[in-house]
Order: C-alpha cells, then structure tokens, then sequence
C-alpha cells in the first residue's frame, strides 16, 4: 500500500485486527480495567469546567464471552453529568454494533446478537485529543467459521466533551465549500496504481465514507469491499485544502491549541529519525502513545525490518526524544500496542508488557522470557 495512505496515528490499531485471527474467549466476564489518561495538557487556566474535563479519564470495560472479546470506552469525571451520561451511551452503543457486516434486518448486528458460528473481536484506541475535543477509533474483526478470511471494521467517534456534540466530516469544512469534490480529486492523484478501481471507476468520496482526524491532517478511508477488498485510506495534509477549512469553527481551533500543534511536532520529528535509521514510511507499521506522569507524551513506534522473515523492533520517544528499542534485536512481529494511563501495552507472542516513563528511564512491569531475547 502507497505510503501516502498511512497515517502515523491509524495504525496504532487498524492493522492488528487486519491481520490476526480473532481470540476465542472461555468464559463470559465484564470488568473495568485502569482508566487511560486523556490529557495532562494544562490548558484554559482558571476556568473550573475546562480544568475538570482535563483530569477526565477514560475506562475499558471489557466484554468477553466464548465467541466476543469486545473493548468499549466509557468516560469518567467530566464536569457535566448530562454530557457524560450521553456520551457513554453513544460510546456502548457504538462499542457493541457490529461495524461493517450488512443483514436482511433492519435492526444493527450487535454483540448480543451475533450468529452462532461467528466470532468477534473489537478494540478501541485515542486517536487525538485537544482541548474538549476527543477522538477515538474502534476497530473490529468479524469472523465466520467456515470462511477464508474474516471482516475487518473501523469506526470513528470525535466529540465535545463540554457540550455532549458530536462530530463529523462536515464540521471541520467551509458550509457550501466544495470540499467533497477537491478531496476527491486529491484521492485520484494519490492513487496512482488505481486500487480505487478494482471494482468499478472510483467516482468521488461521500459524506457516508470514513473520516478522522491527526495533529498534522485528515484521513479519509473506505470500508472493506465497497472500491477494494480492504480498508484503503488516505491522509491529507490541512495545507492542502486552506481553502475548505472552517478555520472558526471548534474542531479547527482544537488543531490549535498548543498540545496538538506540540504533538504535530513530536511525530514529526520522530519520523524524520526513523527515515535516517533507513526505515521508510511504509514500514512504520503501528504508533502508539501515553501521556506520563510528569504530563510528557511517550511515543511508540512498531517498526518493520522490510527482511523476509518481516522481523519487528518497537522504538521509544518521550515527544522527539529517542529513548531506544524494545529489544536488542528484531523479534517475531507483535499483535498489539496502545496507550493506556501512563504506559505503553505491547502484546507479543503469548505475554504482554508495559512500558512506563518514570521520569529517568523505561520501566518494564516484567522481564522478557529468557527465549525471546536471546
């Protein structure tokens, strides 16, 4: 896939339901695992609602049953309980629908209503924070029995956690504008091997097509089957379409703020230090990031070895700072890495490890086994 359709921050979780089979779970469980930090940033001081939704946190509860291993976020200490309530139905509602299978009923596929002979497993990560805006993206992986291959999903949820609003693709653009058009024709000229073709001419992005935001650009993606047989996407760069932007509307002035135009930087620069170490984007294969205790950002970037045996190393940056890799050498390649509270969580072969800042130095909840690093 062209570099042009990665996007440093999709990654953090797209690819690992792309291409790992679903787990199978043995018993039925619903717990709340340790909230994700949304944000240190220290922003709008002195204003009591904007400080309270700063300390705002997110919890995981985890649904798990023999054939569903389901990850939904539900936000916590928001200053308006309205807003809260609101949006933590919308996130369940969003975390159990089943993303991009179609039935006969008109009624959604949901995690409750699964077929028998069908597993599912769904995933959600922080996509972008600033100010009262968040994002997150919820990835699933819907898998028959009897077939070759499963269904991948992607959704995406930007909301104001001070109004309870909710966002999309429209919002960041002029009203009358036409952007839908001039994304469009910045779509052909990326695509240059046409995959967008491969079914039929490509005729134009909707406002039914996937949408998110990053610090630097927007990404507009495609479910599975509808151009290819896979989720295409393509980021663009904001400097692309100055023109289209409701540059006074609160999706826009969220890319301003300090801690997205700091977190802009950051990537930027960690992925001019990867290039020099001879790694080429299209083998950033997934990012993740945390905030630390003492309000930095640490960076995680899973990189491929581009070697047959696709060999993978995890590198380390507290914002542009390298701090080193995982491993000494290159390992088998990972099945998942987020950001949750002050941690990194990097899934390997058959363990989990996560990776904390401590103010010095990289801190590991537990050595690696003997055999993985030798």
């Amino acid at each position: 896939m062209s570099s042009l359709k990665k996007t440093i921050i999709l990654s953090t979780v797209v690819s690992a339901w792309l291409s790992i089979a679903p787990s199978v779970f043995a018993a039925a469980v619903s717990e709340v695992k340790p909230p994700l930090i949304l944000s240190t940033a220290q922003t709008h001081r002195g204003k009591n609602a904007h400080a309270e939704i700063e300390k705002a946190v997110l919890n995981a509860v985890s649904i798990k049953t023999a054939r569903v291993n389901d990850l939904i976020p539900q936000l916590a200490g928001l200053p308006n309980r309205v807003v809260q309530d609101k949006l933590n139905r919308w996130l369940m509602q969003l975390g159990t629908t089943v993303q991009g299978v179609v039935t006969d009923s008109s009624k959604p596929l949901t995690i409750h209503t699964l077929p028998s002979d069908v597993t599912y497993d769904s995933n959600f990560n922080v996509l972008f924070r600033a100010g009262n805006i968040l994002e997150i993206m919820f990835s699933s992986y819907y898998m028959e029995q009897q077939a070759a291959h499963g269904l991948p999903g992607l959704v995406i949820a930007i909301m104001d956690l001070q109004t309870g609003r909710v966002f999309t693709m429209q919002d960041l653009f002029r009203t009358g504008s036409p952007y839908l058009k001039q994304i469009s024709q910045l779509i052909i000229q990326m695509d240059t091997t046409h995959e967008l073709d491969a079914y039929q001419k490509f005729t134009g992005v909707t406002l039914k097509d996937g949408f998110f935001l990053t610090p630097t650009g927007f990404t507009i993606y495609f479910y599975p089957y509808e151009w290819t047989p896979y989720i295409p996407m393509f980021s663009i760069s904001y400097t692309k379409v100055t023109n289209l932007l409701n540059t006074s509307g609160p999706l826009w002035r969220a890319l301003q703020t300090p801690p997205a135009k700091q977190a802009a930087n950051d990537m930027k620069q960690d992925e001019h230090f990867l290039q020099a170490r001879g790694f080429a984007s299209n083998r950033w294969l997934w990012q993740a990031q945390a905030q630390t205790a003492d309000g930095q950002t640490l960076y995680a970037w899973n990189v491929s070895s581009g070697s047959t045996d696709s060999l993978n190393q995890v590198y380390f940056f507290l914002g542009h700072r390298y701090l080193g890799t995982d491993t000494l050498l290159p390992h088998k390649p990972i099945t998942n890495i987020y950001g949750s509270g002050h941690s990194i969580v990097v899934y390997y072969d058959n363990f989990t490890i996560h990776f904390t800042w401590n103010g010095s130095r990289l801190q590991l909840n537990r050595p690696f086994p003997a055999h993985y690093v030798q």
